[in-house]
C-alpha cells in the first residue's frame, strides 16, 4: 500500500469530487431560488390568477386581525375584572355560537 491508507484513494481527486459536488448543490439551490421568485409571476402574468392570490391573501389577513382584536378585547376586559373564566355561555353546536 502506497500513500493512499486503508482505502487507497488520493486527496486530490476527492477534494475534486467534493468541490464539484458542492458547487452543483449551490447552482441547484441558485436555479431553484430564481424560478420561486420567477414564476409566480409568470403565471400572474399568464393566466390572471394572481389577483384571486391577493384577495384571499387579503380575507385571510382580515380573519386573523379579526381574531387579535377578539383576543385583545377579551384579555382586557378580564384585566379589568369585567369579564370572568365561565361567564360566557355555552356554545349551541348546531349554530356554532352562543
Amino acid at each position: 500500500m502506497e500513500g493512499g491508507g486503508v482505502i487507497g484513494f488520493e486527496v486530490s481527486e476527492a477534494v475534486t469530487i467534493t468541490l464539484i459536488g458542492i458547487g452543483t448543490a449551490f447552482c441547484l439551490l441558485a436555479l431553484l431560488s430564481l424560478m420561486t421568485a420567477v414564476l409566480p409571476r409568470v403565471v400572474g402574468l399568464l393566466g390572471g390568477e394572481e389577483e384571486e392570490g391577493v384577495l384571499e391573501e387579503e380575507t385571510a389577513s382580515e380573519e386573523r386581525n379579526k381574531a387579535l382584536a377578539a383576543t385583545i378585547a377579551v384579555s382586557v376586559a378580564m384585566g379589568r375584572g369585567d369579564l370572568e373564566v365561565g361567564d360566557a355561555p355555552p356554545l349551541d353546536p348546531s349554530t356554532g355560537s352562543g
